[in-house]
């Protein structure tokens, strides 16, 4: 009865799953900073992932799914190893995931694509410095660039997820943002406002 979320899938039906839980970065506007600080990143076996994603195509005849992780890829052997059994396996499937843009590289995004992979969604935030380090994100803006090229490289859809009104945000950061997601041109952009 859930409606997917439209840019994430490409096929239906389409079903979402986990890699991993929680997420090591200390991201200050995030709620599992906020309300499970304690909880550690922790990420399943690939085997128990291929054996969960056998039962959703056998059992609802999925075509595609949406990695919920908060950071897929923390883990790189993990994402190689799960990358490398899908080619593997040659499903006809096809998956999107959450990232960051400071964990993608050519090697990982060629393995994703050849595994199934069509887009990844990153949390770029702001387009002012300032306001992005004031976030404890530890992310900067050539890592955003570089992410977004290497996305574009191979043939991976992109969405940048920006949110508007951090702290020591102004006119002048907002224009900021507006600036880095026309440069970096990502297939979709989403703007959320930041909530106290």
């Amino acid at each position: 009865s859930y409606q997917p979320t439209a840019h994430r899938y490409r096929r239906l039906p389409t079903l979402p799953i986990f890699a991993s839980r929680f997420c090591p970065y200390g991201c200050d506007f995030c709620p599992q900073s906020l309300f499970n600080p304690s909880h550690k990143h922790q990420s399943r076996s690939v085997p128990a992932i291929l054996r969960e994603l056998e039962e959703l195509i056998e059992r609802y005849g999925i075509r595609d799914v949406e990695f919920y992780d908060p950071t897929f890829g923390v883990r790189r052997t993990q994402a190689i190893g799960l990358c490398e059994q899908l080619i593997d396996r040659n499903w006809d499937l096809t998956w999107s995931a959450y990232t960051r843009c400071d964990l993608v590289d050519d090697e990982l995004l060629n393995m994703m694509k050849a595994a199934g992979c069509h887009t990844l969604l990153f949390g770029v935030e702001s387009g002012d410095e300032v306001v992005l380090e004031r976030t404890g994100k530890e992310l900067r803006h050539k890592d955003i660039e570089h992410a977004f090229e290497l996305c574009k490289k191979h043939g991976l859809r992109t969405i940048a997820s920006f949110i508007l009104g951090l702290p020591k945000e102004s006119e002048q950061s907002l224009q900021k943002t507006l600036e880095l997601a026309k440069r970096i041109d990502p297939t979709y952009a989403q703007f959320h406002l930041a909530r106290a």
